[in-house]
C-alpha cells in the first residue's frame, strides 16, 4: 500500500492475543481427547489431558478477564465502545455482512474493530463464561461446589456436558472465521494485519 504506519496494537493487547491462542489450542486439543481419546496410556494420558485442559482454562479466564480490563483501561488505545454491542455497532453489521459476502467494494470507516468484528469478540467473551462455568460444574475439584447450581439450572449433568461441548464448536467456529477474515483482510488491503499483531503496526492508505 504504501500507507502510513500506524501503531494499533498494545504489546498487552498483543500479549493477551497469543495468551489466548495458545489456551484454545490446549483447550481444543485435550478437550477432544477427553470427549473421545484418540491416544494410548489409559488413565494416566486422561489425567495428563485433564490436567492441560484445566491450566488451559484458567490461562484462557484470566486472559479474558485481562483483555477486558485493557478495553477499558489501555490509554488512548482503550476499545470497549468499539467491541460491545451498542447501537452504533450493530447498525453497521449489514454494511460488513455486505462487504464480506463481495456484494459491495467497499464498506464504512470503522476504528481497529469494525462492528462485525466487535460484536463477535464481544459474543467470543460470554460463550468463554459459558463454557466457564459448564466446565466447573463438571469439574470434580474444589471449585466444583461453587458451580453445583450450573447442572440443576440446564436441565442435569449431561446436558451440561452438551452445552459445554457445543461451546467449543462455538469458539472453534469463532476462530476459524476470524482466521478467514484476517488472512482475507492482509492479501486484499495489504496493511499488515497478520504482522500487525507481532509488531504493533497496521498500515493505512493514507
Amino acid at each position: 500500500m504504501g500507507g502510513k504506519m500506524v501503531y494499533t496494537w498494545t504489546k498487552a493487547v498483543r500479549i493477551e492475543h497469543w495468551w489466548h491462542v495458545a489456551a484454545m489450542v490446549g483447550l481444543i486439543a485435550t478437550g477432544f481427547y477427553i470427549h473421545s481419546p484418540y491416544m494410548s496410556g489409559g488413565g494416566e494420558t486422561m489425567a495428563w489431558m485433564r490436567f492441560i485442559h484445566f491450566v488451559s482454562m484458567y490461562v484462557l479466564v484470566f486472559g479474558l478477564i485481562f483483555r477486558v480490563y485493557l478495553a477499558f483501561n489501555n490509554g488512548e488505545h482503550t476499545d470497549w465502545k468499539e467491541m460491545f454491542p451498542l447501537p452504533r455497532n450493530l447498525k453497521g453489521i449489514p454494511d460488513m455482512l455486505a462487504f464480506y459476502l463481495f456484494m459491495k467494494d467497499t464498506h464504512g470507516d470503522y476504528g481497529k474493530y469494525n462492528p462485525l468484528q466487535g460484536t463477535a469478540y464481544f459474543v467470543m467473551g460470554l460463550v468463554i463464561i459459558v463454557m466457564t462455568c459448564t466446565g466447573f460444574a463438571l469439574y470434580d475439584g474444589w471449585l466444583h461446589a461453587s458451580f453445583a447450581w450450573v447442572n440443576p439450572m440446564l436441565g442435569g449433568e449431561h446436558v451440561t456436558r452438551v452445552v459445554h461441548f457445543l461451546g467449543m464448536w462455538v469458539l472453534i467456529c469463532l476462530s476459524l472465521v476470524h482466521l478467514y477474515f484476517v488472512i482475507r483482510q492482509n492479501c486484499l488491503e495489504k496493511d499488515r494485519t497478520l504482522m500487525s499483531m507481532i509488531d504493533g503496526y497496521r498500515e493505512t492508505g493514507e
